[in-house]
């Protein structure tokens, strides 16, 4: 029951990912992702690219956060008014939806639980996630004249990545 109620949940916000789903699936086709591992199967690409989404996700999320924000710094040390203060909850507010990052982050672990039933799969997913946040760890950097993040992977850092993680994630099939 909770489970149809948390389907339900993440399907009214199936619109709402669409364009992270184009803008990550854009992302795995130009820098050849999901080709620089092996991933062939179709369950692992989905996992890939789910989790892929969810890094995205996070990154707006900080990015739009005033708190957490570089340029937060700057509002403290020039003082804060409740006008302010209400814009800065409005903005947060709109920026992205929490409660819908823990839907895909449940959604995500749904999948695992489902789709990965031996140990040795799960260990696979788990290193399919760990190779997700390995490159986005170092891909997400902040732009300070958009005072955005940005997924910038360099050519170098794609065949370290690629040499790390290509033979971590077929030990694990």
């Amino acid at each position: 029951m909770v489970e149809q109620g948390l389907a339900g949940k993440y399907a009214e916000a199936v619109k709402e990912l669409q364009p992270w789903e184009k803008k990550t699936q854009d992302v795995i086709r130009k820098h050849n992702l999901l080709g620089r591992l092996n991933i062939t199967s179709k369950k692992d690409a989905s996992l890939f690219e789910s989790y892929l989404v969810t890094r995205l996700i996070k990154t707006e999320i900080y990015d739009n956060t005033k708190f957490l924000n570089p340029n937060s710094l700057v509002t403290i040390e020039a003082g804060f008014s409740r006008t302010r203060q209400e814009e800065i909850v409005r903005i947060n507010q709109n920026a992205m939806d929490y409660q819908y990052l823990f839907y895909l982050e449940e959604f995500n672990r749904m999948f695992v639980v489902k789709s990965y039933l031996t140990t040795e799969e799960r260990n696979r997913a788990r290193t399919i996630e760990h190779a997700v946040n390995g490159l986005c760890s170092h891909a997400i950097v902040f732009d300070e004249r958009k005072s955005r993040s940005e997924f910038k992977p360099t050519k170098k850092l794609l065949e370290t990545w690629t040499q790390t993680w290509k033979d971590r994630v077929k030990r694990s099939s």
